[in-house]
């Protein structure tokens, strides 16, 4: 994670992985069996990305509270949202 972005290293890639130069001081989780999820203010970003590189991105605007942190949950493509005065709310991965 970085202050406007993040990166990731994939292992036996031959570099790091751009994956956003935008977000802001994103969070991040990886959600079980899809994609890695960052947040930032009131933006989601999903990233499928593999060894290649990023190959789908969906952008989601969250209404309601401002997210303050980011969960993977035990179940297969949800995550969790945590909202600035404590709600937690839980996400399905569209498929």
């Amino acid at each position: 994670m970085l202050q406007h972005g993040a990166v990731m290293y994939w292992l036996g890639a031959p570099g790091l992985i751009e994956l956003d130069r935008d977000i802001f001081s994103p969070q991040g989780a990886f959600v079980p069996g899809g994609p890695l999820v960052l947040i930032s203010d009131a933006q989601v970003v999903l990233f499928d990305v593999d060894s290649r590189g990023v190959q789908k991105v969906t952008r989601v605007e969250v209404t309601g509270q401002r997210p303050v942190g980011v969960s993977a949950t035990n179940s297969v493509g949800q995550f969790a949202v945590l909202g600035a005065k404590g709600a937690m709310t839980v996400y399905q991965v569209p498929r």
